[in-house]
């Protein structure tokens, strides 16, 4: 996926798009916003509609820098809720049973004249490293 001018929009178009995801997520993704409701979201959507035989989900975010764009022209505060998503999905998740998920794995890519920008987003820089 690329964040483009809506991040959040995007990345639900792409879950959606996959055949791993497809129909019984649509719905959650799209029309509810799920994925803003706060930086597990992902992960608690998966909790609660678990991949199929298993499955991990890789999530490549190409053209990162879009994200700073994004920032500096429409909304930090959104900006900073999509970074928070990613970091806290590349996390392992403490489920209601005890178990830890972690079947999520972020992949994202940028030019590198933008890494001193990472500064402005409160772990990502430190992720980056």
């Amino acid at each position: 996926m690329r964040p483009t001018h809506q991040p959040f929009r995007n990345l639900a178009k792409a879950l959606v798009a996959t055949e791993v995801l497809g129909e019984n997520y649509k719905t959650a993704l799209l029309d509810n916003d799920v994925l803003k409701r706060g930086s597990f979201s992902l992960h608690e959507l998966l909790a609660i509609n678990p991949l199929p035989n298993q499955s991990k989900l890789l999530l490549v975010c190409d053209q990162f820098e879009e994200v700073f764009r994004y920032a500096q022209q429409n909304s930090t505060s959104e900006a900073a809720a999509f970074v928070a998503l990613l970091l806290a999905s590349a996390k392992p998740y403490l489920l209601p049973n005890g178990e830890l998920f972690n079947d999520i794995y972020i992949v994202i890519t940028m030019r590198s004249d933008f890494l001193g920008q990472c500064a402005l987003f409160t772990g990502l820089a430190e992720a980056i490293n």
